[in-house]
């Protein structure tokens, strides 16, 4: 898999015409001057690119002074950071098992490159998993109820900021999501969804790591490493891929600039 295309919260895509009238607008330098002397107290930015393009921005503070930053959508950097972890797993998980092979001669064969790959796909699973979070997280709308019914005819209700707090991550993505959007990936898609719990197993091993002693065995942690060598990253970051794209078209995109 490529870098992706940068994605930004809010952006607009202008010609280049218009991009050059805007250049031409006087700039007020003593109103920009009260507005930074206020802190930008209720004032948020926007910023124009050689690309033509306009994203908004961030207020950052330091030193007494007032910074805009461009405003990234978090999905598209947690997913592009898993995906060049992905991509350096599949180098060196050959390294491994070559110098396995060459353990008998080789006393310190391994050691390095399992090391590394275990480095890589624990990053893999945190930012894969944090991409869809904050991905299903983004996608609520702030004025969106969620009403969970019982058996006992008893109803809860959860507005957006109990919904992030409150309600587990497998529950968002099965029952929440489709009332949100319309439609519903799990009932189409059931072998992703499958595959998709079972990122949220090897995060959970990774970010909750547990050591296991038995009597004969003193391996604290063979049971986390092998899991991490039978995990099918390829499969799980497509179907990742899949359903972000399939709720919003397009925001996980490959460039073509040639680069890796």
């Amino acid at each position: 898999m490529k870098h992706l295309v940068k994605k930004y919260v809010h952006y607009v895509k202008f010609e280049e015409n218009l991009s050059a009238a805007i250049t031409e607008i006087p700039v007020d330098e003593k109103e920009i001057a009260r507005i930074r002397d206020e802190k930008m107290e209720g004032q948020y930015g926007m910023i124009i690119t050689d690309s033509n393009e306009l994203i908004q921005a961030f207020k950052y503070e330091t030193d007494g002074k007032i910074y805009m930053l461009p405003e990234p959508d978090p999905v598209v950097i947690y997913f592009d950071t898993a995906a060049f972890n992905y991509r350096r797993l599949r180098e060196q998980r050959i390294e491994i098992f070559k110098d396995a092979a060459l353990f008998g001669k080789h006393l310190l064969a391994t050691t390095g490159n399992f090391y590394s790959y275990f480095a890589n796909a624990s990053s893999f699973a945190i930012y894969l998993f944090g991409a869809l979070e904050a991905f299903v997280n983004k996608e609520i709308p702030k004025d969106f109820e969620y009403r969970r019914n019982f058996q006992d005819k008893r109803t809860e209700l959860f507005d957006k900021g109990q919904l992030q707090r409150n309600i587990e991550f497998l529950e968002k993505i099965k029952d929440v999501m489709p009332q949100v959007k319309g439609k519903n990936f799990v009932q189409e898609f059931a072998h992703k969804y499958d595959q998709i719990k079972k990122l949220k197993y090897f995060r959970d091993e990774v970010v909750h790591t547990k050591s296991f002693e038995a009597d004969q065995e003193p391996n604290f942690y063979q049971q986390l490493f092998v899991l991490s060598l039978d995990f099918d990253f390829e499969k799980t970051i497509n179907f990742v891929r899949d359903y972000i794209n399939y709720y919003q078209p397009g925001l996980i995109e490959e460039c073509n600039c040639g680069k890796e």
